[in-house]
């Protein structure tokens, strides 16, 4: 149980960071800007969840499939809400 909630939990925080980086420049910066921010919180993005998974495996006892199976579940429902929502025609959470 512990590694599912942590493989959830190494999805959730770097993709926290993401979007918060992203929603707080949205509006205020040019697109050719706003780009480059968005790159840029990708690859720290990134390097967290790189980060995050090492501190995880080296220093706490999980169980490394279930880890990744968690964080990898996590991210097929992200990517399958999108889609539902974008058959929807609507982007509004």
């Amino acid at each position: 149980m512990r590694s599912l909630a942590l493989g959830v939990a190494l999805w959730l925080l770097p993709n926290c960071y993401f979007v918060i980086k992203i929603m707080c420049r949205l509006g205020q910066v040019s697109g050719k800007d706003l780009l480059n921010i968005f790159y840029r919180a990708e690859l720290i993005k990134l390097f967290f969840s790189g980060i995050f998974f090492v501190v995880a495996i080296k220093l706490l006892s999980v169980k490394i499939p279930i880890l990744l199976l968690a964080y990898l579940t996590s991210q097929l429902v992200f990517w399958l809400l999108l889609i539902i929502k974008s058959v929807e025609g609507s982007y509004e959470w």
